[in-house]
């Protein structure tokens, strides 16, 4: 996103208070929330909501900034990098998005942004897990060797290389890697890295 979409991201954080989000849930999910079970996290520019329903499952009810409410792909990436740390990294907890009533992982609502305008604003729920945070627990060897190895398997299936070898003149070899990276941070931040590497090289003579 440009640095235009990051100014506009605090502007168009969304005005939402626990008692719409549990309308939200209800409406979108069909989830109920037990009742003062509603909690706001801390967000940098949208709103989330713990919330806890009867079976004590918990949720997380995420909405959008209306950046990124814009830019359906931004969010659909994120899901599919989930859903690949998920489904190919032994061992590891992720999110993924639950479905809605209506059967899609990413709903819309129309809000309003800080200055009153209506916005039509992303919404998502996810599952929660309760933790403790890695900066609240002591680091060990053996807890440290076990992050560095979980993020190298995420840093792997997150990572797609393609590597095409061209014959752009009789005595020359092109060869053409591009790599594509995805890094899903424990914020659902996606960070997309394109790394291309061009090695030319001189063939020897038969």
């Amino acid at each position: 996103m440009s640095a235009d979409d990051e100014a506009r991201r605090k502007l168009e954080k969304p005005v939402v208070g626990t008692a719409q989000a549990a309308s939200l849930a209800l409406e979108l999910f069909g989830l109920t929330a037990e009742p003062d079970s509603l909690k706001e996290l801390d967000s940098y520019d949208d709103r989330n909501f713990l919330l806890r329903t009867a079976s004590s499952e918990q949720f997380v009810l995420k909405v959008h900034n209306g950046v990124e409410s814009q830019v359906p792909a931004f969010i659909e990436a994120q899901n599919e990098a989930m859903g690949c740390a998920r489904n190919n990294v032994p061992g590891l907890w992720c999110p993924w998005p639950c479905l809605s009533v209506r059967g899609s992982p990413i709903e819309y609502a129309e809000l309003a942004l800080l200055d009153g305008s209506p916005r039509r604003h992303a919404v998502r729920c996810l599952p929660f897990l309760p933790a403790r945070l890695l900066g609240d627990v002591a680091p060990t060897c053996k807890l440290l060797r076990e992050l560095g190895a979980c993020a190298a398997k995420l840093d792997q299936v997150l990572t797609l290389t393609l590597t095409l070898t061209l014959a752009p003149a009789p005595a020359l070899t092109l060869t053409l890697t591009l790599t594509l990276t995805l890094t899903l941070t424990l914020t659902l931040t996606l960070t997309l890295t394109l790394t291309l590497t061009l090695t030319l090289t001189r063939r020897s003579p038969p």
